[in-house]
């Protein structure tokens, strides 16, 4: 008994301290696709998220005149080469995140700044209506502005669920205006990205000093 002890000691010892490499290379190909594309795109979500783009100078830096970077620049990176060396799983991966749009060649990828606003659009109101009187109508804090456009009453959502969530009360309390209630979704004017975090690098140097700039290596 002793003696199976030693050598159960001795195996856990040689496979975790001898054969780390061999050990590794076991754990990542005992992964399956899936499990290695959930990671990825959590990896590749941070690149072009909002907390990212605000400090990595490189990155912003590659983009070119409409924003995009190349797939293969993003999948050379360390942090993404971890989990793959394949050039065309980085691009399935990206297809998959909502927040990028890839070109039609899968060459070339860009954060997606043409977000949908949906809206609420009151019509048929008295020419006295207020923007208190909008407000009333609305349930509190589930909007984000309340407006004209072209002489008609609009309360824009940040998203839809709020719309979907708060249609019903905001359509009763309508009916004392004999108001009619429209939902509008369309896409707004995409941002340019590169300009913007340019510009706000720039600000944040001013304010805080120079910053050591950040590669994804």
């Amino acid at each position: 008994e002793r003696e199976r002890e030693t050598v159960r000691k001795w195996d856990r010892k040689r496979f975790s301290f001898t054969c780390p490499l061999t050990w590794l290379r076991w754990r990542s190909t005992a992964r399956s696709k899936e499990d290695i594309q959930q990671r990825l795109q959590s990896q590749l979500e941070y690149y072009f998220s909002e907390e990212n783009l605000r400090k990595d100078k490189f990155l912003v830096q590659q983009m070119d005149g409409e924003d995009y970077v190349s797939c293969e620049l993003i999948a050379g990176f360390n942090n993404v080469r971890r989990w793959t060396d394949s050039v065309d799983l980085v691009v399935e991966t990206l297809r998959r995140i909502p927040a990028v749009e890839v070109d039609f060649h899968g060459r070339h990828v860009r954060k997606n700044t043409t977000e949908v606003s949906p809206r609420i659009a009151f019509e048929n109101l008295p020419e006295t209506t207020t923007e208190s009187d909008i407000t009333g109508l609305l349930v509190p804090n589930s909007f984000k502005r309340v407006g004209q456009e072209g002489g008609v009453w609009v309360a824009t959502f940040a998203t839809d669920s709020h719309v979907d969530n708060t249609l019903g009360e905001v359509e009763r309390n309508a009916q004392q205006f004999d108001a009619k209630v429209h939902v509008v979704r369309q896409p707004t004017q995409r941002r340019a990205v590169r300009g913007y975090y340019e510009q706000l690098q720039a600000q944040m140097q001013s304010m805080f000093g120079p910053q050591q700039q950040q590669q994804q290596q």
